[in-house]
């Protein structure tokens, strides 16, 4: 989840620097083509045109003529700049009164000047009447354009600033970086709630949910599917557990009617049929064991049922489950070796964790070739917040493809097809549940050297 954030972040941030960056480097370009120095000569190009026609107006219909003109040019679409007519002494003839700084240039010219002239955006040309006076035509871009003045000083990028301009890239990546940040998480939030809640349906918590309603986007959309998708699984889970649960007690009932036969049939016949007899009656315990552990599934998966919780000791279990294992093999010359402790106190069932552990261990007994010891490994893990129980055996281990499928119920390997082997194929399903329920997990692989390892994985205080 973090390396598409990363990635997401990453790719918006260097298109927006990209795109920056070139507008910077348009901005600058613009200014070399077309910036302060060729928009002045423009401008005086102009501007001199307008004098011409000025003075002919002047020499040919008088100073009144010209004052109309002069105003008509100085409405929309007419001159740039704020238009004057000033006398040979810089008083206004036309116009506001001529700022301090251009009197002070017109108090200043040599008497021989006669072309036009240019100082900070300010133009000046001289014209003559009919009788040879002298007028000044001035136009005052400052005037008139003082705010886009400001704009070309703000966006002009290159040497007139120096450090400016790297400024404020730095502050426009700054941003773009704040404004990537927030859209990367505003995309990748809701594929890491699905990638939690994905982790949790794998876990087998079909009650998770992930969609609030708020996104109306195609990540919404995807969400609202995905809820749907964990409800009916929902169902389905519920289903199978209330079908292990009826199936099991329906079969209750001609079970025990079927003991009770036995045993009539026993009293009556004598001995004649008493192989046939002793048949029935292993086949209907092993049929009551199954139902037992049926029931005992039905029961750890119900999220209506009840945990005790009480402080159980890893160790002193799993010394418990072994010596009776220890008993339970000695007819095969196999063993339980125990190796370390945890000093590890685990809070829940201790009969549930007893009979998950037992199941474990009982497997790996019943495939472990003869005069050998499983071996059952003891640690914290986790930095202590957990307690990890290894379950080895020595046995011809499992085909990778089933490795996943162990803890399903009535899952068996071929070579473990016959009851007497392979048992009935729920015992690992019941571990798998209760550690489940006290919120662990166990997983199953092949040890490089043979056998099977079955890991458990409980919290811990």
């Amino acid at each position: 989840m973090n390396r598409l954030f990363a990635k997401i972040f990453l790719w918006f941030w260097a298109t927006t620097i990209t795109v920056v960056v070139a507008t910077a480097i348009a901005t600058m370009q613009f200014n070399r083509s077309f910036g302060i120095d060729p928009l002045r000569a423009h401008f005086q190009r102009t501007q001199s045109a307008y004098a011409e026609a000025a003075g002919s107006i002047l020499d040919t219909q008088g100073l009144d003529e010209l004052r109309i003109w002069m105003q008509e040019l100085q409405g929309p679409g007419g001159a740039p700049g704020q238009l004057q007519l000033l006398d040979d002494g810089g008083r206004a003839v036309f116009g506001a009164a001529a700022a301090a700084d251009i009197t002070a240039v017109l108090s200043a010219r040599d008497n021989g000047v006669a072309t036009p002239a240019m100082l900070d955006d300010v133009f000046f040309d001289p014209i003559y009447g009919l009788d040879g006076e002298r007028y000044w035509f001035v136009s005052d871009m400052r005037r008139s354009h003082r705010r886009g003045a400001h704009i070309t000083r703000v966006l002009r990028i290159g040497p007139h600033a120096p450090g400016v301009g790297g400024f404020r890239l730095g502050v426009a990546v700054l941003v773009s970086g704040i404004v990537c940040y927030g859209l990367a998480r505003y995309l990748t939030k809701p594929i890491g709630r699905l990638q939690a809640a994905s982790a949790q349906i794998a876990g087998g918590n079909f009650t998770v949910r992930v969609d609030d309603g708020r996104r109306r986007d195609e990540l919404g959309d995807l969400g609202r599917d995905f809820d749907r998708m964990a409800a009916h699984l929902e169902r389905l889970n519920t289903s199978q557990q209330q079908l292990l649960r009826d199936v099991s007690h329906e079969l209750r009932s001609p079970l025990a009617r079927l003991q009770v036969a036995v045993g009539l049939a026993r009293q009556r016949s004598g001995d004649s049929v008493k192989v046939e007899l002793d048949r029935i009656e292993q086949e209907a315990e092993a049929l009551e064991e199954l139902i037992g552990q049926l029931l005992s599934v039905a029961r750890i998966e119900s999220s209506t049922a009840r945990l005790r919780h009480e402080e159980v000791s890893i160790d002193e279990l799993i010394r418990t489950v072994a010596r009776d294992a220890s008993f339970e093999g000695i007819d095969g010359s196999k063993m339980v070796d125990i190796n370390g402790t945890s000093n590890a106190v685990v809070s829940g069932d201790r009969a549930m964790l007893k009979s998950a552990l037992e199941n474990v261990v009982r497997n790996a007994l019943r495939h472990t070739p003869e005069h050998t010891a499983i071996e059952i490994t003891v640690k914290k893990h986790c930095a202590g917040r957990q307690v990890m129980i290894l379950v080895r055996d020595f046995g011809p281990g499992v085909p990778e493809e089933l490795i996943g499928e162990l803890f399903k119920p009535f899952v068996r390997v071929d070579y473990a097809r016959d009851r007497g082997s392979g048992g009935s194929g729920i015992g690992l399903a019941i571990a798998d549940a209760a550690v489940r329920r006290h919120g662990g997990a166990i997983k199953a692989s092949n040890h490089p050297a043979g056998g099977l390892c079955v890991e458990i994985f409980l919290p811990c205080g």
